[in-house]
């Protein structure tokens, strides 16, 4: 494939992911993290977030269908699975751990059993739309000589 229109794919996918608002500017962050020696860096990252993400989820509903209900071990789990959320900049994922959150201040738990589809339902889609993105990232980082996109690329979705 052309290198100039694997750019514009990877740009538009990029912009998408940003107008609908799957991730934030912390993924831009993560991303400019990247450099000669870590060519990788993103993908690397993104590919761990997307396998570790679904155990998270699961111990999150084990502990959602657990009785008596536990307040206390629920937090954990949502604190971890935002903590990596926030840090990965999914943005969606961490507005439905939020809410799920907010739940278990307020000692709501059919509320936070009601906001877990919600939650399952924001990670599909942010996997469903990065996947091919970072599919696009590794074919042009290994058509290229450099370490990755150009800043252009880069710095044009911010």
């Amino acid at each position: 494939m052309d290198k100039k229109l694997l750019e514009q794919q990877i740009a538009t996918m990029k912009e998408s992911l940003f107008n609908e608002e799957i991730l934030n500017d912390m993924f831009t962050t993560v991303e400019e993290t990247e450099d000669a020696d870590n060519p990788n860096f993103i993908v690397t990252i993104a590919n761990l977030y997307l396998s570790e993400t679904p155990k998270n989820i699961d111990a999150l509903e084990q502990t959602l269908e657990a009785n008596p209900f536990d307040f206390l071990n629920l937090e954990r789990c949502l604190v971890k699975l935002r903590g990596s959320s926030v840090s990965f900049g999914a943005n969606k994922v961490t507005n439905e751990v939020d809410k799920i959150l907010y739940g278990c201040t307020i000692g709501d738990a059919e509320g936070c059993k009601a906001g877990f589809p919600n939650l399952k339902q924001e990670f599909d889609t942010l996997k469903k739309n990065l996947e091919p993105y970072l599919e696009l990232l590794q074919q042009y980082k290994s058509s290229t000589p450099s370490s990755g996109p150009n800043e252009d690329m880069v710095d044009k979705n911010k």
